[in-house]
């Protein structure tokens, strides 16, 4: 190298002058193989302060991230969040100038009055509803009066999505591992969207999941049975909420939904907005180490009850990725693993081809075993379960086409139910391969 000396002069001068915020990397000259490198260490600056970017370029087109051997420039999306997240975020704070009180739903506000005037008199007993909704922000003020905020519609709003469309979960269930199965042109098994609010949101998608997973019968030494799912419930509950409370709401993310992807070997939920705060991925789960995006949507969450279910959504005491490595360990299950991308987050779990024990390891049930109603019989879905019973029900072998009308189900979720019982031999197929004569029946015990 000609001048080493100047290099690595004018780099300490470049980061420290032309870098916004400035870096003091740790620069040295080195030999190597009989020439001189000059090599730079740059420390990871406190998230608090990025993105870092480079002054001539401005920060809208300065700042860059590395993914694999590339740099690539971050979007809009990604500077935003990043600055968003150097302070407390207001916008679940921010009113809703189209919406006004009737916009709230009763059935839910009521219990929510009702639990704070109980649990804290001190504070709210003395107020009619509307005075304490102003209390707690659930309604603001607005340029013509009292109006939702946003975190008050998401949580007691009839439809939040007739203001924001996309404020919503989405759930879709693949027929293969990588997506869709080119082979049959079968996009997706299941494509569902979630309105209302964030309560009745939760609820449904939860509900949904149990349908799309294989489910057998726990039957404890007492004598006890319960049912147990391939993915345990309290995991993917902590999941979904998580995904909605830590959701980005700026202006940037509302026209992002939550996703979740149900896949045969694995669910990914995934949401808006990378980690917030101070806190980094290896951390996650920590005693004690908390952020949150959404203060007042997560305040408001603690007292709101999912209905039908007498428990609240939330409990804001940043147990829910502990609850979800807890309850994956209990079920034998692989630790879920998390993704930070900057504008969006998500968790996986993997499937039960992957498990390190059996199903008998559920919570409070060391000894129990993991049974069906037949004994030898898989586990079985919904899905499964119905198409099996529509056959076992039958006088005849049926076909495809009957067993779509009589089930209810969808022709992708039959012919994904009909390979899955085939393969398991739980169903004998009669017939040529994709004739509209081939017929079905359940296969004759040996």
């Amino acid at each position: 190298m000609a001048d080493p000396k100047r290099i690595r002069d004018s780099l300490a001068d470049l980061a420290r002058t032309q870098m916004a915020p400035p870096l003091t990397p740790l620069i040295e000259i080195m030999g190597f193989e009989g020439t001189q490198l000059v090599v730079a260490e740059v420390a990871e600056i406190d998230r608090s302060h990025k993105p870092c970017y480079y002054r001539g370029a401005g920060l809208t087109n300065g700042a860059y991230v590395r993914v694999g051997d590339g740099d690539y420039r971050l979007g809009p999306a990604e500077v935003h969040a990043l600055v968003a997240a150097r302070g407390q975020p207001v916008d679940d704070a921010a009113p809703v100038e189209e919406a006004g009180p009737d916009d709230l739903m009763p059935e839910i506000v009521g219990p929510y009055a009702q639990r704070l005037r109980l649990q804290r008199p001190y504070a709210y007993r003395t107020l009619d509803e509307h005075e304490l909704l102003l209390a707690t922000r659930v309604l603001v003020p607005g340029k013509t009066g009292p109006v939702p905020s946003l975190a008050g519609l998401l949580c007691f709003g009839r439809l939040p999505q007739h203001f924001y469309p996309q404020l919503k979960i989405t759930l879709v269930e693949y027929p293969t591992v990588d997506g869709a199965d080119i082979t049959t042109g079968t996009r997706f098994l299941e494509n569902r969207a979630f309105d209302g609010p964030v309560p009745l949101q939760v609820r449904e998608t939860l509900v949904q999941l149990t349908r799309t997973m294989r489910r057998g019968t726990v039957i404890a030494p007492g004598g006890g049975a319960s049912t147990a799912y391939d993915y345990p419930i309290e995991a993917l509950r902590e999941a979904v909420v998580n995904a909605v409370v830590h959701r980005d709401l700026g202006p940037y993310s509302l026209g992002t939904q939550v996703q979740v992807e149900v896949y045969p070997d694995r669910i990914t939920v995934r949401n808006p907005g990378g980690l917030f705060g101070a806190i980094r991925l290896e951390a996650l789960g920590q005693p004690g180490l908390s952020s949150a995006r959404n203060a007042l949507l997560l305040k408001l969450l603690e007292d709101v009850e999912i209905p039908g279910e007498g428990r609240t959504v939330c409990e804001n005491r940043a147990s829910g990725i502990r609850a979800m490595v807890r309850a994956t360990a209990a079920a034998g299950l692989p630790a879920p693993r998390f993704a930070d991308h900057i504008s969006w987050f998500e968790v996986t779990f993997t499937g039960p081809s992957t498990r390190q024990a059996p199903a008998s390891s559920l919570p409070d049930r060391p000894t129990a075993t993991l049974t069906t109603a037949t004994a030898g019989v898989p586990l079985l879905g919904e899905r499964d379960r119905l198409v099996l019973d529509v056959l076992r029900s039958a006088a005849r072998p049926l076909s495809r086409r009957e067993i779509e009308e009589t089930s209810g189900l969808t022709a992708a979720r039959v012919r994904a139910a009909l390979t899955a019982l085939t393969d398991q031999g739980m169903v004998t197929a009669i017939g040529v391969a994709k004739s509209p004569t081939r017929r079905y029946t359940p296969a004759t015990p040996t």
